[in-house]
């Protein structure tokens, strides 16, 4: 029909054209050969690309851009074989996408000539419409079925992929037309082929089929008119003028699409909403639900349902609202099963879509064979944690009871039954041990079942034994519990030798079964056996007070002890301030008592009236002091009078003024060789910056910190943001101005304590990027943050904290990136972030602890230090620029301007020289 409608022109353009193609042949055939070696190479590249993510799928499949990597790569390349046996690999693990199924379907149809290859095809629409709901999938299987339409039976399934088009996505307000105005060209393309040709006379039996057909026709109008979509205004035109002058609208007809047209009305603030807002929409469609839920219509539920998941396939809330309207509302089985299957192929990992699944089964008839196999499968999956397991088997222990017919014959059911439960037991233990069941809710499950509904109150005291032998014994409440069954279905001996065994141990809560065991004497028993009971129960309770007063006191002893040593420390560390004070104080009095023997001595020797000393030297002048101001060298230039006496006084410290902490911020770990210049860019994009001082020691060196100043407080809220900026390669730290002797004490900038939403990563190649970091964890969620940790230098630690905004994506994360290889010969390891609590100091500072033990992280820790680092003018001594030592250095005691004198005697410091040796001094020059 398309080749018709073309017509003679259009033939005649395809001529020309073919003719330019051959001329333009004839041009490029020139540059052909470089272009072959160009595109030989590139092809090289992309084949070593196939290789290395072939091994990376093959060695985690659940790496999702991997695959998606690759089939690019392969349809690329078109390695049709590879790139078929990609998708496949691809679609046994995830849903496709819309995008990736079309790229499929649309490589496989066009080499479908034979009837089994379209059969072929079609089996593959079929499980491409199951992933998502997908108005062009639907509307490309109706165009590949029309294609076949003259095989046997061609117009049924032609008929049969329209009407489940229509059902799936027919009510889509936005999209849903295309999928009707495929089905009218198909009907219509019918009515014209039954049309008798110019001239003749149908007979009646071709005038049945054409009024038959336009019956059909009519139909699909009305019903699409009946449904509020966008755009009906233009079909229902259409339909006035496909019916012709002979003909009018219906008045039924009318009302149709007269109401259809309010709803859409109604309808269009929500399909506003989500075309205005960002994928993938989320409140915009929980809006939009709510809605139709509010209006009943399942259908419309039940497609606004699936555009939502489409766009939302990992919000396993919207899963559980969905299966939860399908299994109490539509109660549709084959809907809900099918909807279960899509929902743990997207959420493998959450146990809750597999105990419904179970249930649902169940709930739809399906046989045990399936359900069993179903169990098996979701066993073989990841959950989060060993709860999920335990949930799970209690859920199908629940299904296997309600199999028994209790009033029939029921011996293989009762079977299987207590075999599964030494299933459930068996394969908790084998993979997380005691914790795996840690209430023994399982056997204590079986232990009734047994005792209530079997009688069989033997094999009940037998598990019980088990459970106090796996260390409850100590547990007064599981006593209890036992206890109860046994009142209940046992006999008095048993009770009684129960309780004794429980009075016998030391329980964590004796008076429980105290109390309990004279409760059962005062119902069941005689007055000699309660007063019997009751002397027994006296020395235990005795016994219990004494346990408790003992360990109460050893409790307060560890807490004497505790806050002795935590006195003795915080003496121990005012004495050393103190003798470090003393000390400080009495070498600057030293030194001054030196400076003022030298004048002495000097000024002794210029007045004596030795005319030989006269006549060949100068006095010299007393040698300046090592304090200077910030930002200027000392010079050792003499001078007399008056200006030297100046130049000897000590420099006014230039100190930051506190007064300005509310506009400023406080930089450090800076290279001792960045200039203010490269600072003063990094603050610019945040705020006018008034000025930036670099603090230096006495040589006029950067000591690697320092203050910025800004024109307004608003600027240092965005200032503390930029915190470790790399600055000359080195990460800066930013923080607020506070006065040390006012600071309460330092708080630990991140949180402490499990973070369910933060992932802590180890074991990363030392050359990973933030952006590669972010790819590798973004995929599995929206990321809050991705930081790797570095040391002071900027040097990686190979460590790394993710954070999700969700804790779903961060379990999922977790599932899919632990043990995951990274680079040639790294595999990461990941886990819940979990960083222990970091210990108070005496003056209130933060104290890291560094222990060997992982602690709660489990697999993972990190080994962040932020304890307080010593000085590095006090680690290492710097040298100038010829090599020598400078003058002496600031201890680590020394003030932010470098103005502590070091003492007699020692590098750098000012010894004590005669008169003779200043005169041996100038005779040398």
């Amino acid at each position: 029909m398309a080749a018709k409608a073309k017509g003679v022109g259009g033939m005649l353009q395809d001529i020309m054209e073919h003719e330019n193609l051959k001329e333009e042949d004839v041009d490029m055939a020139e540059g052909s050969d470089n272009d072959d070696s160009d595109s030989s190479e590139e092809e090289e590249v992309d084949r070593q690309k196939v290789s290395t993510l072939e091994a990376e799928v093959t060695g985690n499949p659940f790496s999702y851009d991997a695959h998606v990597q690759l089939i690019a790569l392969l349809r690329k390349l078109g390695e049709l074989e590879s790139l078929q046996r990609a998708r496949e690999r691809m679609s046994k693990v995830f849903p496709l996408s819309e995008e990736l199924w079309l790229d499929w379907l649309r490589d496989e149809y066009p080499l479908a000539t034979t009837e089994a290859e379209r059969d072929a095809v079609a089996k593959l629409f079929e499980r491409a419409v199951k992933d998502y709901l997908s108005v062009g999938i639907w509307v490309e299987y109706m165009q590949f079925s029309i294609g076949g339409m003259a095989a046997v039976d061609g117009i049924q399934r032609v008929t049969s992929v329209c009407e489940r088009a229509l059902t799936a996505c027919g009510l889509h307000v936005t999209k849903g037309a295309l999928v009707w105005e495929t089905y009218r060209e198909f009907e219509d393309a019918l009515f014209a082929s039954i049309q008798h040709a110019p001239g003749s006379v149908s007979t009646e039996e071709q005038q049945s089929k054409i009024d038959q057909q336009r019956e059909r026709i009519k139909a699909i109008f009305r019903r699409q008119l009946s449904v509020p979509l966008v755009d009906m205004e233009v079909t229902f035109e259409e339909y006035g003028q496909w019916l012709g002058d002979t003909e009018k609208v219906d008045q039924s007809t009318q009302q149709l699409y007269e109401k259809a047209k309010a709803k859409l009305t109604d309808l269009m603030p929500y399909e506003d909403a989500l075309a205005e807002a960002a994928a993938p929409h989320l409140p915009e469609f929980r809006s939009y639900i709510e809605r139709e839920k509010r209006m009943n219509d399942p259908a419309r539920i039940q497609c606004i349902y699936e555009r939502a998941l489409a766009e939302n396939c990992l919000e396993l809330s919207l899963w559980l609202e969905y299966l939860k309207y399908l299994d109490t509302r539509l109660k549709i089985g084959h809907i809900a099963m099918a909807t279960y299957e899509r929902a743990v192929r997207n959420l493998p990992w959450a146990v809750a879509l597999w105990q419904g699944y179970v249930l649902a089964m169940e709930r739809n008839g399906e046989p045990h064979e399936s359900v069993n196999e179903l169990m098996l499968k979701a066993l073989g999956v990841s959950l989060a944690q060993s709860a999920d397991y335990q949930c799970l088997w209690l859920t199908y222990l629940d299904y296997m009871r309600r199999r028994v017919e209790w009033e029939e014959e029921h011996e293989n059911e009762l079977e299987e039954l207590r075999e599964t439960f030494q299933r459930a037991v068996e394969h908790l233990h084998q993979y997380f041990g005691t914790e795996g069941d840690a209430q023994c809710e399982i056997r204590q499950r079986w232990a009734r079942l047994e005792g209530v509904r079997l009688k069989n109150m033997t094999r009940a005291r037998e598990i019980w034994a088990d459970i106090m032998q796996e260390g409850h014994s100590r547990s007064a409440q599981m006593w209890l519990t036992y206890l109860q069954l046994e009142r209940a279905h046992g006999d008095s001996k048993h009770c009684r030798k129960l309780l004794q065994r429980a009075m016998q141990l030391k329980t964590d809560r004796p008076e429980l079964v105290c109390r309990a065991y004279v409760d059962y004497e005062r119902e069941e028993g005689t007055l000699e056996q309660l007063d019997e009971v009751q002397a027994k129960c006296e020395p235990v309770l005795k016994r219990a007070e004494e346990w408790r007063a003992k360990d109460a006191a050893k409790e307060e002893s560890i807490a004497t002890v505790t806050a002795h040593r935590e006195g003795e420390r915080r003496q121990a560390k005012t004495e050393k301030r103190s003798a470090k004070r003393a000390d400080m104080k009495e070498k600057k009095s030293g030194e001054k008592r030196k400076f003022s023997d030298i004048t002495s001595e000097a000024k002794a020797d210029a007045s004596s009236g030795n005319a030989a000393d006269k006549a060949r030297f100068k006095v010299p002048g007393a040698p300046l002091a090592k304090r200077v101001k910030e930002g200027t060298s000392a010079s050792a230039t003499p001078s007399s009078g008056d200006d030297q006496q100046h130049a000897a006084a000590p420099a006014q410290e230039d100190r930051h003024d506190h007064g300005l902490d509310d506009r400023s911020v406080f930089v450090s770990n800076l290279l001792f060789t960045t200039e203010e210049a490269a600072v003063t860019s990094v603050f610019d994009k945040v705020g006018e910056v008034v000025g930036i001082r670099i603090v230096k020691n006495v040589t006029g060196r950067s000591r690697g910190f320092g203050y910025v100043y800004f024109t307004s407080p608003d600027a240092v809220a965005p200032a503390l943001a930029l915190d470790r900026t790399p600055v000359d390669g080195r990460p800066m730290y930013v923080s607020r101005c506070e006065d040390r002797k006012e600071k309460a004490g330092a708080e630990f900038k991140y949180r402490t304590g499990l973070e369910m939403n933060k992932l802590f990563v180890k074991n990363l190649p030392f050359d990973v990027t933030q952006q590669a970091l972010e790819q590798i964890f973004g995929v599995h969620g929206r990321l809050k943050e991705a930081r790797l940790v570095t040391y002071k230098s900027g040097r990686p630690k190979g460590l790394a904290f993710v954070e999700y905004y969700e804790e779903k994506d961060a379990s999922e994360a977790l599932m899919k990136t632990d043990g995951l290889q990274v680079g040639h010969q790294h595999t990461i390891s990941v886990a819940i972030s979990n960083p222990p609590e970091r210990a108070r100091r005496a003056d209130g500072d933060v104290e890291s602890s560094h222990t060997p033990s992982l602690g709660r992280r489990g697999r993972g820790r990190t080994q962040v230090t932020l304890g307080l680092m010593q000085p590095r003018v006090v680690q290492r001594k710097p040298t100038d620029e010829h090599g020598a030592p400078p003058p002496a250095l600031p201890s680590a005691g020394a003030t932010e301007t470098g103005a502590t004198e070091t003492g007699s005697g020692e590098p750098g410091g000012i010894t004590k020289k005669s008169n003779e040796d200043f005169r041996s001094m100038l005779l040398k020059r």
